[in-house]
């Protein structure tokens, strides 16, 4: 009994970390965007244009995406005369640096649109609703693309009077993506707060290698432990080595898995405030990002960053029950 009880836990512990492990890769999907809310001044779709056009003259260009909230709406399908409000958004450029799953809208694509599943299921009654019509008060669009969210919104080609208040970025290479955001902003005259919850990538991959560290060592240990009681010592000679090089090289593999940044990494390991400093700044920066307006994709990572780290802390739970019913339950 005691024996089933244990493995059951042993068995959430390890299943809730494995839900948490995978969920770090939603958290990549927009990495190296960053989003910019601008103030003061906000382009029209031909300034948008312009902006871009210039952009591919430069040595190292911006890929970038000019859009702005269009409110709730009211949507129709002409085809069966159905309503629905939906949160609409108005875009001017690649539509995947809105989305990354968004494969459709393009600068050249007037007539574009992008639905949720919600809003298609109401509209047309399903969600395979690619190349029918809807309507926008007076104007008419394709569905190129429907897509599964956590709430409703429908992306739309910008129209040429509409005034846009964001501007998304995304660097084709490795490059500081917030450093080239200023950059941007300087270049073109912008003000603006930069939106980005690329650091939570950071925190998600310090949770997991910290318990995925926690977890190895405790089963090299039980390891080590049940190696003793059948008369084989680890902690004597040759064998003690061996056991620290088994750690060390799961350590490792974990390491070569997450891949974290080295922005953990002091320049010189005899600076001790280097991380009280960096922790301050990286608390600053989430508790900003948790009160300043955010794109729907931040949301998403941020909804995301919190169910891994929810995991995570019942996977510790399972397994700290795992070790007490083994000790206390006879």
């Amino acid at each position: 009994m005691r024996r089933g009880i244990q493995i059951g836990f042993f068995g959430l512990a390890f299943l809730f970390f494995l839900l948490a492990w995978q969920g770090r890769k939603a958290l990549e999907d927009n990495e190296r965007l960053v989003s910019v809310q601008l103030a003061g001044q906000f382009p029209d779709a031909v300034q948008a244009q312009q902006v871009m056009e210039k952009e591919k003259t430069l040595e190292n260009p911006e890929n970038c995406l000019f859009w702005g909230s269009l409110g709730w709406q009211q949507l129709t399908s002409p085809s069966l005369g159905r309503t629905v409000r939906t949160f609409c958004v108005g875009v001017y450029g690649d539509g995947n640096l809105y989305d990354s799953r968004i494969h459709t809208l393009s600068v050249e694509d007037t007539f574009g649109c992008v639905l949720d599943e919600q809003t298609a299921r109401e509209l047309f009654g399903t969600t395979q609703a690619v190349g029918l019509k809807v309507q926008l008060g007076e104007k008419e669009y394709t569905i190129r693309q429907v897509l599964r969210t956590r709430g409703r919104e429908a992306l739309f080609s910008a129209g040429k009077e509409m005034q846009m208040n964001w501007v998304n970025l995304k660097k084709a290479d490795f490059a500081d993506a917030r450093k080239a955001a200023e950059e941007f902003l300087i270049r073109y005259g912008y003000q603006g707060e930069i939106v980005s919850g690329d650091f939570l990538i950071g925190f998600d991959k310090g949770i997991l290698l910290a318990a995925g560290c926690l977890y190895w060592f405790w089963m090299i240990w039980a390891g080590s432990s049940w190696l003793e009681k059948r008369g084989w010592p680890v902690k004597k000679g040759w064998k003690k080595g061996i056991f620290a090089a088994v750690c060390l090289a799961g350590a490792g593999v974990l390491l070569w898995s997450l891949k974290p940044g080295t922005s953990w990494i002091p320049s010189s390991w005899s600076d001790f405030s280097y991380w009280g400093d960096l922790i301050r700044e990286q608390k600053e920066n989430f508790y900003w990002f948790l009160q300043t307006e955010k794109p729907f994709w931040e949301m998403e990572r941020l909804w995301k960053f919190a169910q891994n780290t929810l995991f995570v802390l019942l996977s510790l739970l399972c397994a700290g029950a795992g070790r007490w019913t083994w000790r206390h339950l006879r």
